[in-house]
């Protein structure tokens, strides 16, 4: 989908990083890298999948705020709202995919331990506007913003704003998320996999803290013959 009269997001393309420099990378476990050289396709997870199972979803700030709203409702009543608002957010959780990467220069061992899991794991690393260019229009790709979800009311302006926010323990992983919708015609909680340009030079792979020299030159002949224009260095953490 190309950005314009049909753009979906129109309303939401204000959340979107202007920072077209910043360089982002995204942690690859050993099988999701394997599924990305063999396809040539990036995965992209159906939020309902995700571990955090708030994603999609307003704060409790924003709970308790609706509880008062309806204050003067019969329960019955309340009971019918508070169906009608979960079921919003519930099917926006299975109907979004996402695909989460890290902003910053800097390399960090945990997001290194978290996502990539051991010394198989590979990371891709580029900018915001390699990543557009790779991916297109058709998603936003927006810098996630840091809450306490106990106390901050998120925007009510579009269902989706609330996968824009992410209570505050997650700030560790400084995340850039892009975020798409299902195919068309897909089941709900469906995940989706979208090609990137495999001529594009707008990835550096990176090998994990510790890899041998082997996995160094594995993963140089798949990136070679999937992506060959990409470029291949060790990780700049020093393993445990």
């Amino acid at each position: 989908m190309d950005a314009g009269a049909d753009d979906r997001f129109a309303l939401l393309r204000k959340y979107e990083t202007a920072a077209n420099s910043a360089v982002v990378r995204r942690y690859f476990a050993a099988d999701k890298f394997d599924d990305l050289a063999n396809t040539g396709k990036l995965f992209f997870s159906p939020a309902s999948k995700m571990a955090d199972k708030e994603e999609g979803y307003f704060t409790r700030a924003d709970q308790r705020a609706r509880e008062l709203q309806l204050s003067g409702f019969t329960g019955r009543e309340m009971n019918i709202a508070r169906q009608a608002w979960d079921s919003v957010s519930a099917g926006n959780a299975k109907a979004v995919v996402l695909s989460c990467w890290s902003l910053g220069e800097d390399e960090t061992r945990k997001l290194w331990s978290e996502y990539g899991q051991s010394e198989e794991a590979v990371a891709i690393e580029t900018t915001v506007a390699g990543l557009r260019e790779a991916l297109g229009s058709g998603f936003l790709y927006v810098p996630v913003q840091y809450v306490d979800r106990d106390t901050r009311l998120l925007p009510t302006d579009h269902s989706l704003e609330p996968f824009f926010f992410k209570d505050h323990e997650y700030e560790w992983e400084r995340e850039l998320r892009v975020v798409g919708e299902m195919e068309i015609g897909r089941r709900l909680c469906t995940p989706r996999r979208v090609a990137i340009d495999s001529h594009a030079q707008v990835f550096t792979f990176v090998t994990a803290p510790g890899a041998p020299r082997t996995r160094y030159e594995e993963v140089h002949a798949r990136m070679q013959a999937r992506f060959s224009r990409s470029r291949l260095r060790a990780s700049s953490v020093c393993a445990a």
